[in-house]
């Protein structure tokens, strides 16, 4: 996969600090190859004496800016900051919720997303500034684009997926024309998976239930390869000395639509058809599938929660 960006100059937020902690912020551009920092825009600066600092901000970093360093007037040192550097080809990275992600990255999104807790890979990055980024949204941060059909989802998840974005939407969905192939992504949406093995991939791939408990435990800080075997080991052991904690789907619902077998007292005519209720009697303990109301996830158990 092709993952080198052919960009030279790239427009970026130019902050000054002066004296008394007085900020001011302009543009400027700068170039990724040498880190020549050129076009600054000028700004009022009348009444301030001394520039204790200049910085400029690529994906969400600040870089600190040199005067007459390098053999040019302004200069920072980005390379090390944002880009990855092998065989002298600039590697385009940005910053994702657990480390540095570049093209090729393997992910997961974060399950308050509204693409929450599918698995994709990232097949493009667009930092802010860029000619590439400017021309396709007007997002705030770097953009990130993610193949999440890359690899394949069981039929009750893609069931489950249908269905939420039906709620989202309002409408019907149909997986295969939702545009999961090119999803643009935040860089605070993702989380990078690249080193996971395949058995459990293929476990996160069955449920947003199992995606979203992995990707609790990386943001909660559990972040071994045994995400889900610790947290669930821990939990049996301490079950016993933990109050009650009420059970939520993925999308934090509590209610859920489920079967109950219910006897009733009727009237019914000569032929023996139903005519009307006269009371409800005795019912059953009610039992799956069980249907979130918001999102449509289904669980056999109430106990997968």
């Amino acid at each position: 996969m092709e993952n080198t960006k052919n960009i030279c100059k790239i427009s970026v937020p130019y902050v000054s600090i002066w004296d008394s902690g007085i900020e001011i912020e302009t543009t400027a551009a700068v170039d990724i190859r040498t880190g020549e920092v050129t076009d600054i825009m000028s700004a009022d600066v009348n009444g301030l004496d001394i520039c204790e600092r200049q910085y400029i901000i690529m994906s969400s970093e600040q870089v600190d800016v040199y005067e007459n360093e390098r053999g040019y007037e302004y200069w920072a040192d980005i390379k090390n900051e944002i880009f990855g550097i092998e065989n002298n080809i600039i590697i385009v990275t940005t910053k994702c919720v657990n480390g540095s992600l570049q093209e090729g990255d393997l992910v997961i999104s974060t399950p308050d997303d509204e693409y929450a807790c599918l698995i994709g890979r990232v097949t493009k990055i667009n930092l802010l500034g860029t000619p590439e980024h400017n021309a396709e949204t007007e997002n705030e941060t770097d953009d990130i684009h993610v193949n999440f059909l890359e690899f394949d989802y069981p039929k009750n998840r893609i069931k489950e997926i249908e269905k939420k974005f039906c709620g989202l939407y309002s409408e019907k969905k149909d997986f295969d024309n939702c545009g999961f192939d090119d999803i643009i992504m935040a860089p605070c949406c993702l989380i990078k998976i690249t080193d996971i093995d395949e058995n459990e991939l293929n476990y996160l791939l069955q449920s947003g239930y199992n995606a979203a408990c992995y990707c609790y435990g990386i943001l909660s800080g559990l972040t071994d390869n045994n995400v889900l075997e610790s947290t669930q080991i821990n939990a049996e052991d301490n079950k016993e000395n933990q109050e009650p904690v009420e059970k939520r789907c993925v999308c934090g619902n509590n209610q859920f639509k489920a079967n109950q077998v219910c006897y009733h007292r009727v009237i019914v005519d000569s032929g023996n058809y139903f005519l009307e209720d006269i009371e409800i009697g005795e019912s059953g303990k009610p039992y799956g599938l069980y249907e979130c109301t918001e999102c449509g996830a289904e669980y056999e158990e109430l106990d997968m929660l």
